[in-house]
């Protein structure tokens, strides 16, 4: 299985919004701490997931206004052709 991380880059203008999708998407999360977590844009929102968790994440935060990816992690020493 391919191992997927969500960077936020920036969150834009639409914050509120932004706020809403990761309450969705992490609810054990409360609002004050995802605000603490959103302040150190850039930054890595999840790691390890799949791919299709990952750009479905992405997307929606895009959907909203922010900047964010779904990357690939990379692990030293496998050979990825």
């Amino acid at each position: 299985m391919e191992e997927y991380s969500v960077q936020l880059y920036e969150v834009g203008a639409n914050r509120i919004e932004v706020i809403r999708l990761l309450r969705e998407e992490f609810p054990n999360i409360g609002v004050v701490d995802i605000e603490q977590w959103i302040a150190r844009c850039p930054t890595t929102l999840l790691e390890d997931i799949s791919k299709e968790r990952a750009e479905r994440i992405a997307a929606k935060l895009m959907a909203a206004g922010a900047t964010a990816s779904a990357q690939r992690k990379f692990i030293a020493g496998v050979d990825y052709i």
